[in-house]
């Protein structure tokens, strides 16, 4: 079967969008290294706008494979690029081969980065945990021990450095 432009376009569009993601983590991470409030705030909102854009453009594929092989009397629940590859003619399956692994590939990187941004703020948060466990006790500390000796005047950090 030959597959219409569109689909085709809609996964050109899909690319670039995840390019944008992964260009997105990339400054993310350089914001959380920067300590820069304001830009990181900005950047979280361009990520949620590009997911939202990459979530619209996999809608219109969905919508467009589905009634593409109900069109041609296809019975498959299956709307995906893989779906597509068994019923398109070969040259356009090696096409849609290369999308999907540009896909899986920018997928793949958008993890490992989305997964490195995660790991270094759970570091920092624990960092100032700590540092702030010093200065103020849990909130769920008793005020004093079953002996009747304060218990909020003993350091319940993990860590003690000088350095923060």
């Amino acid at each position: 079967m030959l597959l219409p432009k569109g689909i085709f376009e809609l996964l050109e569009k899909e690319v670039g969008f995840y390019q944008e993601l992964l260009r997105l983590l990339d400054k993310e991470h350089e914001c959380l290294h920067s300590l820069s409030v304001e830009e990181l705030c900005a950047v979280s909102k361009a990520k949620e706008t590009e997911i939202l854009k990459i979530k619209v453009v996999d809608e219109n594929l969905k919508d467009i494979t589905a009634g593409l092989f109900k069109n041609h009397g296809y019975v498959v629940e299956d709307t995906t690029i893989t779906a597509l590859m068994e019923v398109a003619d070969k040259k356009q399956a090696v096409i849609l081969k290369n999308y999907l692994a540009i896909l899986t590939a920018l997928k793949g990187d958008i993890r490992e980065r989305n997964g490195n941004n995660k790991r270094f703020i759970e570091e920092a948060l624990g960092v100032i945990e700590d540092s702030l466990s010093i200065l103020v006790p849990p909130r769920n500390a008793p005020f004093y021990t079953p002996q009747g000796k304060n218990a909020r005047c003993s350091c319940n950090a993990n860590v003690l450095s000088r350095e923060v």
